[in-house]
């Protein structure tokens, strides 16, 4: 674990003598590629997001008739996103039907909807994992099994059934540039 002890851990990994390893536990691993998936995610659907929550969230009226109010977003850690995506999952026909009362600038498409519960259903299931992860009790042996686990299931999930072979790739790169 190099987290709080960043600044002990790095001059020793600078003069160390090659073989030094550096292990970050399971949940670390996760947390870096739970960052990169949010990374990945279309600039547009963080920035409507933010404004929705921003904008709900000043609705007197609506967190009225609710009886709920939407969760602040915390850009420091991912977890707290499938608070604000459940909220959105639980709420959303109530949240639909008011934005399509008022129609605000913040107002989403349906496309938006349908990568918000991909992000949700993704997240959840990573949650669950870190969880596991960072229970007391999580051997080191055990974490490798958790995240290969985690990574079948998000497949699985996704339909993702194999590796791309290299013409596949090759056709994904030249469909993006």
């Amino acid at each position: 674990m190099t987290g709080r002890h960043q600044g002990v851990i790095t001059p020793i990994h600078c003069v160390a003598k090659p073989g030094f390893m550096r292990v970050w536990c399971g949940a670390h691993q996760l947390d870096l590629c739970m960052q990169s998936f949010y990374l990945a995610i279309p600039d547009t659907f963080y920035s409507i997001f933010t404004l929705l929550v921003a904008y709900l969230r000043r609705q007197q009226n609506f967190i009225s008739n609710e009886r709920s109010q939407c969760p602040l977003i915390c850009n420091t850690r991912w977890l707290n996103m499938i608070k604000v995506t459940t909220w959105f999952d639980q709420h959303r026909l109530a949240v639909v039907a008011y934005l399509e009362e008022k129609k605000p600038n913040c107002m989403p498409d349906d496309s938006w909807w349908i990568l918000m519960l991909f992000v949700h259903e993704i997240a959840g299931i990573a949650a669950i994992s870190c969880k596991s992860l960072q229970r007391h009790g999580a051997l080191l042996c055990n974490q490798h099994h958790m995240l290969k686990r985690l990574v079948l299931e998000i497949n699985n999930k996704v339909g993702i059934v194999g590796i791309l072979t290299k013409a596949q790739r090759g056709a994904i790169d030249e469909a993006t540039h």
